[in-house]
């Protein structure tokens, strides 16, 4: 690929992402959060101890990482009305990463814009909203996971601790992993490296 292309993509990718922040401040400042969404705010507003907001979390079917992101954003100062800037945030990051990656350019053009990642993630302030730049950074590591396993795995971590959807889909990945382990003749079954990772984020 040609500079001169090159810089013609990388020109459409940002107007996609002013694009994909406008539309997204927009919505955000005119959503009217759910009843789950305030739930998890206050969760994290009224517990100002680790072991408190770790009690408090036990009943919401989620791992409490969501509720501590809540909690950093809440001592810096942010107010209820703009907590659709913490969904923004995250899937703005993922939308960066996404322009890195060897996806096709009409996947990074058209998946910013689409329902699930300009309302469902970057609007709705629950904790699926850490899964997009999650996975993200799983596509962006994926095809060198065998010669880089850490941060491959690290991305499967943080995937695993951003909601139980989360969960479900890193388990996926470990388990596919683990057939291609089962198997002799694999890039997986010999690299002794991208073994230890994969167990170790197992046991975390």
């Amino acid at each position: 690929m040609t500079a001169k292309k090159q810089n013609r993509l990388w020109f459409l990718y940002g107007a996609v992402f002013i694009t994909f922040i406008c539309i997204g401040i927009f919505a955000g400042s005119h959503h009217e959060p759910w009843a789950d969404e305030a739930q998890s705010w206050l969760i994290a507003r009224d517990n100002h101890t680790l072991a408190g907001l770790l009690y408090a979390v036990k009943y919401e079917g989620t791992l409490p990482v969501w509720h501590l992101l809540l909690k950093v954003f809440q001592l810096a100062g942010l107010d209820y009305g703009h907590i659709y800037i913490i969904p923004l945030l995250l899937t703005a990051a993922g939308v960066v990463i996404l322009f890195f990656t060897d996806a096709p350019v009409v996947a990074k053009v058209m998946l910013p814009l689409s329902y699930y990642v300009i309302f469902q993630n970057a609007v709705s302030a629950r904790s699926y909203a850490m899964v997009f730049p999650a996975m993200m950074l799983i596509v962006l590591f994926y095809k060198d996971r065998y010669k880089a396993p850490v941060r491959y795995h690290l991305s499967l971590f943080f995937l695993g601790m951003s909601s139980s959807y989360g969960v479900i889909i890193a388990c996926s990945f470990m388990l596919w992993d683990f057939i291609m382990m089962l198997r002799v003749k694999t890039k997986a079954a010999s690299n002794r490296k991208f073994i230890i990772t994969f167990f170790a984020t197992g046991l975390l």
